[in-house]
């Protein structure tokens, strides 16, 4: 089951500009996990379905004639019909998953979606800062 969604007195508190203790911010990353995983692995399915890969020189190369939209669309379909592609995906996939169940801080959870640079690039002196202040610009929104 998972950590229960951050409660609704410690998100108005944290608009006010509250201080946060560890107990919270492990509450808050229960809450924010599933979701997470969710952009992650769209991003990892992306990523895996993106025909840039140099072993796949026909999709690659469809890439180069015609209708980039339908060129993209059969290279990506390519891509799904190579078995052994699909299967080294669908592993890579399991294990970025598992990663991601095993994360206990923000830092690392930004750190396995490789998004960590840019979310210390923001002026933020830790990942925790940064999902703070990006609370701290959508107070209403938390509160009700």
């Amino acid at each position: 089951p998972g950590t229960p969604p951050a409660s609704p007195g410690f998100l108005a508190g944290l608009a006010e500009g509250e201080a946060v203790s560890g107990d919270e911010m492990a509450e808050l990353l229960g809450a924010a996990k599933p979701m997470l995983v969710y952009f992650g692995l769209v991003e990892q399915l992306q990523q895996g379905l993106k025909p840039v890969d140099a072993k796949n020189r026909t999709a690659r190369s469809a890439l180069e004639e015609g209708d980039p939209e339908e060129d993209w669309v059969k290279a990506m379909l390519e891509r799904l019909m190579d078995l052994p592609t699909m299967l080294h995906l669908s592993q890579d996939l399991q294990e970025w998953v598992e990663q991601m169940d095993e994360v206990d801080s923000f830092q690392e959870a930004f750190d396995i979606m490789e998004v960590l640079p840019d979310v210390l690039s923001e002026g933020t002196d830790s990942a925790d800062q940064f999902v703070i202040e990006a609370l701290r610009l959508q107070p209403a929104r938390w509160r009700h």
